[in-house]
């Protein structure tokens, strides 16, 4: 770690499942998540807004993408570090609930991959289709 600050781009979710769909991806692998302990709400971008229209698709034509207007939809962030976090339960709330809202939007499975350093494995988003042994946490996170 250089110490130096991140920046940060969000999460463009009809971008993410379009490139799922066409590239046959199964799994998004989040990574350095720390990056985002210091936002006090995460924007996810969740659909588009063309020539006033809103969609969640993103278009075939390449042709005008210069009038696409993304549309965030904004998550409560954790303000709080999850650096040496390996395990799910263990994230804050907020934290968990960010992963939880990407399982809902259709994205692809979504699995979490602790710093190396740390020598954990990732484990998977609660409800994935394989989790990791011992992360039992549910869709409910209150």
């Amino acid at each position: 770690m250089t110490g130096r600050p991140r920046r940060c781009g969000w999460l463009d979710l009809p971008l993410l499942r379009y490139s799922n769909e066409i590239n046959g991806t199964e799994w998004l692998v989040v990574t350095k998540m720390d990056v985002l302990d210091s936002f006090a709400e995460i924007p996810i971008c969740t659909g588009y807004r063309i020539d006033g229209k809103s969609t969640d698709t993103i278009p075939a034509d390449v042709s005008g993408l210069e009038k696409i207007e993304p549309v965030y939809t904004k998550l409560e962030g954790w303000e709080t570090s999850t650096e040496g976090t390996t395990e799910f339960d263990r994230l804050p709330k907020a934290a968990q609930k960010y992963f939880v809202s990407l399982k809902r939007s259709r994205a692809p499975a979504s699995a979490w991959s602790p710093p190396a350093r740390t020598g954990s494995r990732p484990w998977f988003c609660p409800g994935s289709r394989q989790p990791w042994t011992g992360c039992t946490p549910t869709d409910r996170i209150d």
